[in-house]
């Protein structure tokens, strides 16, 4: 079964500079970016979340609409003090470019 992200965040890598950001949260799974609250630990036939993502939840909710807001107030007002990054944990990521 497929475990953590570091393939995904290789794509990121690869790809050309230009209007891109790259956001890791520690303990988020496939699910705490699909915008889906309070999904259940056993998905079924989807398999099993790990605890650490069910209990991160709402503060990686939070976090994706904050920085989401900033993303586009940057591509679309040209506001590019709005990319700063937040205050993350010690083992996240935020990059642009």
């Amino acid at each position: 079964r497929y475990r953590g992200g570091e393939t995904r965040w290789q794509v990121f890598e690869g790809l050309p500079a230009g209007a891109k950001a790259g956001l890791w949260l520690d303990g988020a799974d496939h699910f705490s970016f699909a915008g889906q609250r309070g999904l259940p630990r056993t998905l079924g036939a989807l398999g099993e979340r790990e605890a650490v993502a069910v209990a991160r939840e709402p503060a990686h909710h939070a976090l994706l609409a904050r920085l989401s807001t900033q993303w586009w107030r940057a591509m679309l007002l040209g506001d590019a003090a709005a990319l700063q990054a937040p205050a993350l944990g010690p083992a996240d990521r935020w990059v642009i470019g």
